[in-house]
């Protein structure tokens, strides 16, 4: 496991000595960086390297949030109580008597509360909170202009290089560190990401590929139909052997490939499949695809057909994934690509949530088993089993779905001399 980090040359090696000392099997890689407005190209560079990275500082964010996410895990080291507490220490240790102090990139409440909690007292104390938007050089700017307008006796910040040039400027200034604890739970959430990736590269993945179909019946169109999907076929044979995948189709037009998440997630792989859908395009053949990932093939399935509706609602060529934790992300391979969360699927779903108190997830998981199966009737062990309950937990679910006029109850019938009676119910809630 490689493990970048990156940011001002004081942070990366104290990191860089801690991680060594308590991490032997990981190879660190300390990468230094003296202004983070300036940091995009290194970052990217080492998304290659590195299977994670640590950013030694909040200032990073605002590159991650210009330049999208990276491609592989990464965490910030923020400044909490325990930097504070520590340059509080150092004042004291230095003997450094400032009643009026400016600080950067931490929260004035929390600022409040230690001094409140030590018996600190400070006749001013001015505090930038970060924001990601906003460039260090502007944090420099507030604490000279405090100085020069005989506001504080002393500056505290975080950045490493706004702390070398005030000082040389003779401006009184001690540094807000990161400390071992921040350092240590740093490393180990970075860890967790990182191994929890390899988890989840593993999940089971569904495709869904279908060609516009509208309903027509001569001959013509039905020819059409075939070669388009003759087409598809034909260009999707390398893609489908890329990703290791296993292709099935119960109908002209229509292509659903199981594969893993690693492999369809890939960047080359969306790439190879974006390049078919735009040939495609050029051969006047509308597509529209789902990807879905999941911890079960009916997860996967499921999220497939979520990520396959979105195509759908585009109207127009349109690839989208939908991930494990109901992520959207999409259409791939356009410049307007977003990601945002799937909380509910339909107004309908939604509607009945609120009138049953049943969560949208579940009510989603049930209208999808209704929907895409001969399933009429179900009772409280497969409903239990579909959303992953206890069987107590169905029958309350049935039972607000019949109270409020969702549910109906087919037939009772007693299995045995003794226990609970077998309750069928119709479902009325698509």
């Amino acid at each position: 496991m490689k493990i970048a980090i990156i940011g001002w040359e004081d942070s990366v090696s104290k990191v860089y000595d801690i991680a060594n000392e308590a991490y032997s099997d990981i190879e660190f890689l300390p990468v230094l960086i003296n202004n983070t407005d300036d940091s995009h190209e290194v970052v990217s560079r080492y998304e290659e390297k590195a299977d994670g990275i640590i950013f030694t500082g909040l200032g990073f964010a605002k590159i991650v949030a210009k330049f999208h996410n990276p491609k592989i895990p990464y965490v910030y080291i923020s400044r909490d109580g325990t930097s504070i507490m520590k340059a509080f220490w150092n004042m004291n240790k230095r003997g450094i008597n400032a009643s009026r102090i400016s600080l950067d990139v931490v929260d004035k409440g929390l600022v409040d509360d230690i001094c409140r909690d030590f018996d600190m007292e400070f006749k001013e104390i001015y505090v930038f909170p970060f924001e990601k938007d906003k460039k260090e050089k502007i944090y420099k700017e507030e604490h000279k202009r405090l100085w020069k307008d005989k506001k504080i006796d002393l500056v505290i910040t975080s950045y490493g290089w706004i702390y070398n040039e005030l000082k040389n400027q003779g401006i009184p200034v001690l540094r807000l560190g990161i400390t071992h604890h921040l350092i240590r739970n740093s490393i180990d959430h970075i860890i967790y990401k990182i191994k929890n990736r390899s988890i989840k590269k593993s999940q089971i993945a569904t495709q869904i590929v279908e060609i516009d179909s509208k309903e027509k019946s001569d001959d013509k169109y039905r020819y059409d139909i075939l070669r388009k999907s003759s087409l598809l076929e034909s260009k999707l044979i390398d893609y489908i052997s890329i990703i290791q995948g296993i292709p099935f189709s119960n109908k002209v037009g229509h292509l659903q490939i199981i594969s893993t998440r690693g492999a369809i997630e890939n960047q080359s792989s969306q790439k190879q499949f974006v390049d078919i859908l735009n040939q495609l395009k050029k051969e006047k053949v509308t597509v529209y695809s789902g990807v879905g990932f999941g911890n079960t093939a009916y997860d996967a399935d499921f999220n497939a057909r979520t990520a396959l509706n979105k195509s759908y609602e585009l109207g127009e060529t349109a690839y989208f994934i939908v991930d494990d934790e109901r992520n959207i992300n999409g259409p791939l391979g356009n410049k307007e690509t977003i990601q945002y969360k799937s909380l509910i699927i339909n107004k309908n779903i939604n509607n009945i949530s609120k009138e049953t108190g049943i969560s949208t997830t579940y009510l989603s998981k049930i209208a999808f088993l209704l929907k895409n199966s001969n399933i009429e009737y179900v009772d409280s062990k497969a409903l239990g089993e579909l959303l992953g309950i206890t069987d107590r937990s169905a029958r309350r679910i049935l039972k607000k779905l019949v109270d409020t006029g969702y549910g109906e109850l087919i037939t009772s019938i007693q299995t045995n001399s003794v226990g609970r009676p077998l309750n069928m119910f119709k479902l009325n809630i698509l």
